[in-house]
């Protein structure tokens, strides 16, 4: 799961850009790289991403 760490760096961002274009089920599909919770990674997660990157952040938990 991307972000672990609490920041945001480029190992995060290629772990989301590896998962761009999956799916909730297809195998590549990683909760932790939807922010949106669509139930798929697209590019607006890979921005908050690059938008993000180096600061610090609360990891929150969505049930």
């Amino acid at each position: 799961m991307p972000i672990e760490a609490g920041v945001i760096d480029l190992s995060d961002i290629v772990e989301i850009v590896d998962r761009q274009y999956s799916n909730e089920g297809d195998g590549i599909y990683e909760s932790g790289c939807d922010f949106g919770q669509k139930g798929y990674v697209a590019l607006d997660d890979i921005v908050s991403v690059v938008d993000n990157m180096y600061l610090e952040m609360i990891i929150e938990e969505y049930m």
